[in-house]
C-alpha cells in the first residue's frame, strides 16, 4: 500500500517504525501538535465534532432567523411564518423552540384588545407537546397567557389582548415531538380576531429544531 513504510519482523509483528507509519496513514495527525485523532461512530447526516482525541458524529441543530417583518395577519386562521418550516423524520425525537417578536402595526398600535394566535403543523406523531407563553397583561403574575399545543393545525394557543401594543413583544414556544410519519414541522401565527390592522411577526424572530438521536 502506498505510503506505508513498515517492515515485518520474522514473528509477523510490526517494527516500532512500521507502527508509527501505519498510524500516520490510518489516523488523523493534528497540525501543530502531532496529536493522533481517531474516528468514532458517525451516522449519515451527522456533523463531525472532536471529543478529546476522538472525531465523532453529532446531530446538528437546524435554525432560522427571520430577516424581515412578515405581512400583517388580519384573519384568525393561522398562516405559516416564512422560513420557519423544518423537515422531521419518522421515529426520530426532536426538541424545538421559537422566540417570536410581534407587534400591532400603524394605528392599531393604540389598541390592546387584539391578541396573538400561535399554532404548529406537523406529520403524524407518537407524541408531541409544546408549551406556549404569550405576553398579554401588565407585569406581574398574570403578565403571560400560557397554554400548550398537542395537535397539528387548528387554532393553537391564543392570547386575549396585547399589553403595550406600541412596543414589540416576545412570545415563546418550547416543545418535543416524536413523529410516526415524515414531513415538515411548521410554526404559524394569526390574529385573535379578524381585524383590518391585525398583528405581525417582527424581524429577528427565530426558531430551532434539534434532532436527539
Amino acid at each position: 500500500m502506498a505510503g506505508v513504510k513498515h517492515t515485518t519482523a520474522a514473528d509477523g509483528t510490526f517494527s516500532s517504525t512500521g507502527a508509527t507509519e501505519w498510524n500516520r496513514v490510518h489516523d488523523f495527525e493534528e497540525a501543530g501538535s502531532s496529536a493522533i485523532l481517531t474516528i468514532g461512530a458517525i451516522a449519515d447526516g451527522q456533523e463531525v465534532v472532536r471529543s478529546g482525541t476522538v472525531l465523532q458524529g453529532k446531530w446538528h441543530d437546524v435554525d432560522f432567523v427571520l430577516g424581515g417583518d412578515t405581512a400583517t395577519s388580519v384573519a384568525t386562521g393561522p398562516v405559516t411564518i416564512s422560513g420557519m418550516v423544518f423537515p422531521v423524520a419518522s421515529g426520530v425525537p426532536y426538541n424545538f423552540s421559537a422566540r417570536l417578536l410581534h407587534r400591532r402595526p400603524g394605528a392599531a398600535a393604540t389598541s390592546t384588545t387584539v391578541g396573538l394566535r400561535l399554532s404548529l403543523t406537523f406529520p403524524s406523531a407518537v407524541v408531541v407537546r409544546a408549551n406556549v407563553k404569550i405576553p398579554q397583561a401588565a407585569a406581574g403574575t398574570d403578565a403571560f397567557y400560557e397554554s400548550w399545543i398537542s395537535t397539528s393545525g387548528g387554532n393553537g394557543v391564543t392570547s386575549a389582548s396585547t399589553q403595550s401594543p406600541t412596543e414589540t413583544q416576545l412570545a415563546e414556544i418550547e416543545g418535543t415531538i416524536l413523529c410516526s410519519g415524515s414531513g415538515k414541522l411548521a410554526f404559524l401565527f394569526g390574529s385573535e380576531i379578524a381585524t383590518t390592522q391585525g398583528i405581525l411577526i417582527v424581524a429577528g424572530s427565530n426558531a430551532k429544531v434539534s434532532r436527539l438521536s
